[in-house]
């Protein structure tokens, strides 16, 4: 994706390397890749990926966590809040979004696993 200049892949790429990477708990590799996968995606506004993005760093930087979750509400809500009703409903019933948007407290809660965690 890099060598085609196709940036927002390039991102994508990097952010599920990431996830991939924290699931296997390489932290440093996790926030390394999806640190440079965010700047990406912020500069080709690509606001899609800037929430799981801002996610993953939450978890491999608990330190941060409130920060990057504060991101993460922001970027997705507004995305949310630009879908039509019923879908803006409906994304905000279905997870993570709705733990995220619930602004439940990082250091307590975990947002529920999805179908595909099983």
């Amino acid at each position: 994706a890099a060598e085609q200049g196709a940036r927002r892949h390039e991102a994508k790429s990097l952010i599920f390397l990431a996830a991939a990477c924290a699931a296997r708990d390489e932290h440093a590799e996790a926030a390394r890749m999806v640190t440079r996968g965010l700047q990406l995606a912020v500069r080709c506004g690509a606001d899609p990926l800037v929430w799981p993005a801002e996610l993953i760093l939450a978890e491999v930087d608990p330190d941060a966590a409130p920060q990057h979750l504060e991101r993460a509400a922001a970027v997705a809500g507004a995305l949310i809040d630009s879908l039509p009703e019923p879908l803006a409903a409906e994304a905000r019933s279905r997870p993570p979004a709705s733990w995220l948007l619930a602004g439940h407290d990082a250091a307590t809660t975990r947002p529920a696993p999805l179908a595909t965690d099983a």
